[in-house]
């Protein structure tokens, strides 16, 4: 990529023709009018320089507009209706937000876009004039209006071609016109389009320049948050075979992780003018027995520790200590492939190139690319990147996948302090059985992603540049929600899911799992070594699940809730939410659908019982509610609500709890990728339109007793209070609050 400044000049259409609506479909981003997807276009491109090339400029031209504001338009009224929003000048803040307020003209204005061209290439010399720039014009319009002078086309093809400037046309709506529109006599705006869109493409043609529509490249700079890197090489050295031969290389990083950038630590107290100051932080030493006075470097020595005592080492001692080392990649020799194992790549991918001055080096790395793969070897190599640097040992393997690529793929190669070898015990009573074997393949085979995908994308990076974007322009903007076209990719893919369910239920059945009894006065296993090796003569009930020959059931003794401390496998009903919670927080994806069920079971259990447990029902389905779209299950949700629905009737105290508390579906209000609208969930608490007479009746309260049934009588009433008095588990308090010992566990209810 460019190394220097970019100067880009946006000229923009403003004519009456912009207010139209927009025929193209944008799949990433709403916009309703050809104006606002140009705007839209620019806030992209105006977005992308201010997060990551903050030194690059931007200027904007706006023709058809009413009234008149450019540096060429003099006393014979030249370039008329064209005007400078600004010049070309490093991004701001300010400038994005004068985006937002920009419209179109409100009536009929001529629009000559040449015009606007001529204009804007004119700014563009008077600012990179004896200058070094990467300059570009970047124009969008409709192309609707029509051109005054078309003999100027020459000029601004000429003024493109000497200035170097590279030409991209964002066209809007371009091409839609087919040749079956009938032609009248005249000039119709169609016809004037079509001529236009020609003219265009030919001076794109002409300079070599792109045309892109707008809906294209509206969804490029909505998904297009990447920072442009520099590519520079990481050494520039030989690759040296002995002492009398080498070939000139240069190595490149073919991978650099894109990470979320830090917070600045900013001051405003430090500068009485209010502006924002970088804080920076001094350290200070001072001696134990003398806490006033400050240590200077020069009577200060580093240690080690060893054991309790610390080990000094002077700066002398320090610079013994150091590897002396060249910059260089030395061959140590070529192994056979098959010797080399996938787990032994350590940090990321280098490329070694040869050298791009040097023909000669080239063809000889290209030579020694095709014989490794010929030969089926690769080369260990030692690898120091610059002087005194540590010598790292590299594997060099020859690249085979892209045959217009030569150069070699370089992987770092552990050395045997960096391994980590893990010693745990063989299970030898869980081996799996050949059936186990083959589900699990199955399983592996049916979720196999399909060769075509080669993208993936960091949606944390999306929400956070969108969000900055959104503080920017307004600072109580919440945190910004995930786009549809991300949000999609998060979920689970039901083309590869939908198939696969047969093999994912089969994996599930031939590996049941039982819960394992507890012996208390057993030793509890908390490490791996405390796990017995030794079995003894196999106690297998169900042959599904039966061990490998020769394996016993000994480690059946092993439980993972001891080693791993206790944990919730199910939401139960004295709390839960936090059990709900607490299996969600899980590492095992497994455990998201028991919380998902037992939470809807929880609740339908407590619905179903007596009134005194309609709140704490109602606390479950409210959290529930909230958090299943941030744990994508929006619509799952939504059909628990439906089986609510179907379950209790709308004159029913359950159902009049719901309306009264406004618990009604998701919406795409909550989740964008919801399929419920919004009309739909305000709809969902409403009665059926049913044609029934309704009569308003004041609801029982439910404060104490449940709803009188229609025998119930007030001696049977008072019997079972007397028989509720005579129970001995039974406490009362205040004379109106009755306190019983429950029998579901430890919890106390309330009745």
């Amino acid at each position: 990529m460019a190394t220097a400044k970019e100067a880009i000049m946006i000229v923009l259409d403003a004519s009456v023709a912009m207010r139209s609506p927009l025929a193209e479909v944008t799949r990433k981003v709403s916009v309703g009018s050809r104006f606002e997807a140009a705007k839209s276009a620019i806030q992209g491109i105006v977005n992308q320089k201010l997060l990551f090339r903050k030194n690059d400029e931007v200027g904007i031209v706006m023709y058809g507009t009413e009234g008149t504001d450019n540096q060429l338009h003099g006393d014979e009224d030249e370039y008329k209706n064209v005007t400078v929003l600004s010049t070309i000048n490093p991004v701001t803040l300010d400038l994005a937000k004068q985006i937002q307020t920009l419209e179109p003209a409100s009536v009929e204005t001529p629009a000559d876009i040449l015009d606007g061209m001529i204009v804007g290439l004119d700014l563009i010399i008077r600012r990179t004039e004896k200058k070094k720039y990467d300059k570009r014009l970047i124009v969008i319009t409709d192309a609707a209006t029509r051109i005054n002078n078309p003999a100027d086309m020459e000029v601004v093809c000429n003024m493109i071609q000497n200035l170097e400037v590279h030409l991209h046309i964002i066209g809007i709506d371009f091409g839609l016109l087919n040749s079956e529109t009938p032609i009248v006599k005249g000039e119709t705006p169609s016809e004037i389009k079509i001529e236009n869109e020609k003219m265009l493409l030919s001076i794109v043609t002409e300079v070599q320049g792109e045309l892109q529509s707008v809906s294209k490249r509206i969804d490029f700079l909505a998904q297009s948050k990447l920072k442009p890197v520099k590519q520079t090489t990481k050494m520039r050295g030989n690759l040296e075979f002995g002492e009398t031969l080498s070939i000139p290389i240069y190595v490149f990083g073919k991978v650099m992780e894109a990470t979320i950038p830090s917070l600045n630590k900013e001051s405003v107290v430090a500068k009485e003018d209010g502006v924002l100051g970088k804080v920076k932080m001094d350290r200070t030493y001072f001696a134990p027995n003398n806490p006033d006075e400050e240590i200077p470097p020069e009577r200060r020595i580093k240690a080690y520790k060893y054991g309790s005592e610390m080990i000094p080492f002077s700066t002398a001692d320090q610079a013994a200590l150091k590897f002396s080392s060249e910059r260089s990649l030395k061959i140590l020799g070529f192994v056979d492939k098959s010797q080399w194992k996938h787990d032994l790549s350590l940090a990321g991918t280098d490329a070694v190139f040869g050298d791009f001055t040097k023909p000669k080096a080239q063809e000889a790395l290209q030579a020694l690319n095709t014989a490794m793969h010929l030969e089926g070897k690769f080369a260990l190599a030692r690898f120091v990147r610059q002087a005194n640097a540590a010598p790292k040992v590299v594997a060099l393997f020859p690249n085979v996948e892209n045959p217009r690529l030569h150069c070699l793929w370089m992987l770092q190669v552990p050395f045997d302090e960096d391994l980590r070898p893990y010693e745990f015990p063989s299970l030898k009573s869980v081996l799996p059985t050949t059936e186990q074997l083959a589900k699990a393949e199955d399983l592996v085979e049916q979720l196999s992603r399909p060769e075509t995908t080669t993208h993936a994308f960091n949606p944390a990076l999306q929400r956070l540049y969108d969000t900055i974007a959104n503080r920017a322009m307004d600072e109580t903007a919440p945190i910004a929600s995930l786009p549809p076209f991300v949000e999609r990719h998060l979920r689970e893919d039901r083309e590869l899911f939908g198939p696969a369910l047969p093999a994912i239920q089969a994996f599930d059945q031939i590996f049941q799992l039982k819960e394992a009894a507890k012996t208390k006065d057993k030793k509890k296993a908390s490490f791996w070594s405390d796990v017995k090796t030794e079995t003894t003569a196999p106690e297998a009930s169900d042959a599904s699940v039966a061990p490998a020959e020769g394996a016993g059931d000994e480690d059946g003794d092993l439980n993972l809730d001891e080693l791993l401390g206790d944990e919730v496998t199910a939401v139960g009903s004295v709390n839960p939410i936090s059990d709900f919670e607490a299996l969600l927080g899980s590492k095992q994806p497994a455990k998201a659908h028991i919380a998902v069920k037992g939470m809807e079971d929880q609740i339908l259990a407590l619905f179903r019982q007596d009134s005194a447990y309609f709140s704490k029902a109602l606390d479950s389905l409210k959290y529930f509610r909230r958090r299943s779209p941030e744990i994508h299950r929006s619509d799952l949700f939504n059909e628990f609500m439906r089986r609510i629905k179907a379950e209790f009737a709308f004159a029913s105290p359950v159902w009049e709890l719901l309306v009264e508390h406004k618990v009604t579906l998701l919406s795409t209000r909550e989740d964008p990728s919801c399929e419920t609208t919004i009309r739909d969930a305000e709809a969902f608490l409403q009665p059926d339109q049913v044609k029934t007479e309704t009569v308003e009746v004041a609801a029982p309260s439910r404060r104490f007793f449940p709803p009188l049934k229609p025998k119930w009588s007030i001696e049977k009433i008072v019997q079972r209070q007397e028989r509720r008095l005579q129970d001995p588990n039974c406490t009362m308090f205040n004379a109106s609050v009755m306190i019983c010992s429950s029998s579901f566990g430890n919890e106390r209810t309330k009745r």
